[in-house]
Order: structure tokens, then C-alpha cells, then sequence
């Protein structure tokens, strides 16, 4: 947890009651990975606050269904998007086996691996792709037993549906995991970035962080 609280003014990250003792500078010259792994840290992290929000909102009603599935279709794309970066742009993505596996059972939970697989094959095989579904729709020919003439295509669409409260709180299990490992994973990072420049000696010559490029909102 931050002790100080920061906001953006006069183009610079000040830090709020003390904007004329303290300066926040920078540092992307001087720990460039480190940067980009924290910045990835904290998107994950932003994507489960998200997610837990989302799984919150659901009503479990029969005339929900929709709404309840929208938002666990949302938690679910949230929760595997911190997993997967297949042309390795942008953040730097989680690496399931050693949150759901090994970082789970140092918390006391069991192994979840096999549940986040299904999550995440649900995802890309039905949520995005749909890569189930569609052969599953049944197109045949209604034909009159009388006439021995078609009257018609008959068609049976199927859609995968969702055992809500149950995969509500298996994501949620997941989503908990998920989220302590990001908290350990920044609280190390940022022992390290501290650490590192309070031992140098002669420290490096950093500049404030300039703003004018930052968009403060984003219009869809």
C-alpha cells in the first residue's frame, strides 16, 4: 500500500501535500524492464479488480441469464487475457503454472491449473472463436411422411450455457489467486527499484515525467 497519495497537475505527477519537497522522476532510462514488468503488473491487476466487480454484479435470476452470462463471458476474457500474449506485444503476460500451481499452494489452496484450463479453453474456443459450437447446430430436412416432400430446413441451434453460481466461484478462486500473486509480485518490485537506487552512490540523472502525451479520458 502506497503511504502517499499522487495526482497529475501542471503536466508533472505531484504528490499530494508535498509538491514542493518531493519529485517523481522518471525512470524508464534507467530500468527500462523493470518499468514495462511493473506497468504489466499493474495492468493485470487493474483487469482483476474489473473481474471480481463483474462476478459481484451477477443476479442468479432465471430472467438475468443474460446480463449474468455477459458478465462472466467479461470475467472470464479479463482473466485470461493476463495469461496470454501470443505475439508478445504490449505487457508482459502471467505464467499460469507458476500462479495457479505453485503460488496457489503456498497460499493453502489447491493446485487450479486444470480449472483455469477450462476457463481458458472456454474462451478461446467458444467465447472468441466459437470454435465448438457451431458444429454442434443441427440442420436437417423436415419432410412430409405423406408427400415424401421437404416442407422445410429444420434447424436446432446450441449454445454453450453457463452452471453460474458454481463457475462464479471458481473464477472468483481464480481471481483471488491471481490478485495476491500481482500484490506480492509489485511489493517485490518495488522493494528492488527503491533498494537499487538508494544504494548507488552517484545517482542517475533522471527527469520529472512529463504528461502532455497522456490522454485523461478516451472518447468511444
Amino acid at each position: 500500500m502506497n503511504k502517499y497519495k499522487y495526482v497529475i497537475k501542471n503536466k508533472t505527477v505531484q504528490v499530494i501535500g508535498y509538491e514542493d519537497s518531493i519529485t517523481v522522476y522518471n525512470i524508464e532510462s534507467w530500468k527500462p524492464e523493470r518499468v514495462n514488468y511493473y506497468r504489466s503488473l499493474l495492468a493485470h491487476r487493474r483487469d482483476m479488480d474489473y473481474a471480481k466487480e463483474y462476478l459481484n454484479q451477477m443476479f442468479f435470476d432465471e430472467n438475468t441469464t443474460l446480463i449474468d452470462g455477459s458478465l462472466m463471458n467479461s470475467a472470464i476474457q479479463l482473466l485470461v487475457r493476463c495469461f496470454s500474449n501470443p505475439r508478445g506485444e504490449g505487457r508482459n503476460n502471467l505464467n499460469s503454472v507458476k500462479v495457479f500451481r505453485i503460488f496457489a499452494k503456498e497460499i493453502g489452496e489447491e493446485d487450479l491449473t486444470e480449472i483455469f484450463k477450462q476457463f481458458y479453453d472456454a474462451r478461446n474456443q467458444v467465447i472468441v472463436h466459437d470454435q465448438l459450437n457451431y458444429k454442434d447446430n443441427i440442420i436437417g430436412l423436415a419432410v412430409n411422411n405423406n408427400s415424401g416432400m421437404a416442407d422445410e430446413v429444420a434447424t436446432v441451434t446450441i449454445r454453450t450455457g453457463y452452471l453460474y453460481k458454481k463457475n462464479q466461484l471458481l473464477l472468483l478462486r481464480l481471481v483471488d489467486v491471481v490478485t495476491k500473486y500481482i500484490d506480492v509480485k509489485l511489493e517485490e518490485q518495488s522493494k528492488y527499484l527503491i533498494s537499487e537506487y538508494n544504494s548507488e552512490e552517484i545517482k542517475p540523472v533522471l527527469d520529472v515525467i512529463r504528461c502532455e502525451d497522456i490522454p485523461m479520458a478516451t472518447t468511444w
